[in-house]
């Protein structure tokens, strides 16, 4: 399942590109860009309303 999240405390109309490594676990791996808006997509196995600790 896919979840919507909505930064609030970001502009409707921000948008950048972020550059990050294809694969978490090593830095040798290729990079990609990511757009990044208000709206994001989240896996929702990687969501926490509220984070551990």
């Amino acid at each position: 399942m896919i979840r919507g999240v909505v930064i609030v405390n970001l502009a409707d109309s921000h948008e950048e590109s972020l550059t990050m490594a294809n694969h978490p676990r090593t830095s040798r791996a290729a990079r990609v860009q990511v757009p990044f808006s208000r709206e994001l997509w989240i896996g929702a196995e990687d969501f926490l309303e509220v984070p551990p600790g």
